[in-house]
This record gives C-alpha cells, sequence and structure tokens, in this order.
C-alpha cells in the first residue's frame, strides 16, 4: 500500500493513541505527507530546552507503531514525522517504534521535532526512532534533526538493528 499524500498533512488532534499501527503482515510507503503528532514548540532551535504550548500525550503514541515480523514501512520522499510529544511515555520513539519489523528510510523524508520524556525502563529514549530487539531499522538517506528523548537516543534508541547506509542526523540530545 503506498499512502501519497500529495503535499497535505494529517494532524494528531487529541488523538491519545498511536496514529498508524501494523501489526499485521505488509508493507506501507508514505510520501508526499507530514504526520504531525501536535505539538508547538516555542523555540525549535534549543532542543533540551523548548517548552510545547501545543499537544502531548501520554503511554505509547508514536506517530507510527510496527509490530509484526512481516511488516514494513518505508518513508520515501516527501515523508515528514514531526511534532510528537509523549509525556511519561511507555515505550521509545516519540514518530516511529518498531518493536517487530522494519523501517526504511530513504531520500527525501524527514523525521524532526519530535520528543519522547520518560521516567526508564521502556520509555523516554528514542527522540525520533525506538527500535526494539525484533526491529530493523535501514537509512538510505533522509535526515533526523530536532529531536529529543529525556533518558537515552535523542535521535535514535536501539536494541535491535540499525543500518546507517546514508544520510544526516543531526541537532538532537538527550539528558543522559
Amino acid at each position: 500500500t503506498t499512502i501519497d499524500g500529495q503535499g497535505h498533512t494529517i494532524y494528531r488532534g487529541s488523538c491519545n493513541a498511536q496514529l498508524f499501527t501494523l501489526s499485521m503482515s505488509g508493507h506501507v510507503t508514505f510520501q508526499n505527507i507530514t504526520i504531525d503528532g501536535g505539538a508547538v514548540w516555542n523555540n525549535a532551535e534549543d532542543v533540551k530546552a523548548r517548552q510545547n504550548s501545543g499537544y502531548s500525550s501520554s503511554g505509547t503514541t508514536n506517530l507510527i507503531y510496527i509490530d509484526n515480523g512481516n511488516a514494513s514501512v518505508t518513508l520515501g520522499a516527501g515523508a515528514v514525522l514531526q511534532n510528537n510529544s509523549l509525556v511519561q511515555s511507555s515505550y521509545n520513539g516519540a514518530a516511529v517504534l518498531i518493536n517487530d519489523g522494519k523501517l526504511i528510510m530513504n531520500s527525501g523524508s524527514v523525521i524532526r521535532n519530535n520528543s519522547a520524556a520518560g521516567t526508564g525502563g521502556f520509555g523516554g529514549g528514542g527522540g525520533a526512532v525506538g527500535i526494539n530487539r525484533g526491529g530493523i531499522f535501514t537509512m538510505n538517506g533522509g535526515e533526523i534533526y530536532g529531536n529529543y528523548a529525556s533518558v537515552t537516543g535523542g535521535a535514535v534508541v536501539n536494541k535491535g538493528i540499525f543500518q546507517l547506509h546514508s544520510g544526516e542526523i543531526y541537532k538532537n540530545a538527550s539528558d543522559n
């Protein structure tokens, strides 16, 4: 399945749940679409000190959640995952959590300005992407920037496999 947003944006609104969940076999490609978690940052450049005056969610409210070894998501050109703010997060990966399955990020895609705040254990890691033991993240291009995690992995927390072939990861931060 390909979801081509033709330049449109999907906003979280007040939905306190994952926006896209892949728990069955299959493949989804996102392109030319912005998926926005609703955070409004007062100073997006200062990743650690910024404050959110928009929407924050708690628990397991990743933008994309992949939970099947035969499921995969590709972020193609024009796919943007942004502004997701998890507070008291139960799991890692504010933008994407890969519990089991694959995420492929290609040139022209962006993961930016997401935040995962938690108290440790399973939460507060991977401001952009959380990879658990059954997960694989392959970065073939694109950009990951402006993400924050209160515990570890401002950009990515990796407990699975992270294959970095090309792309840029910059201006991310964590407290640990």
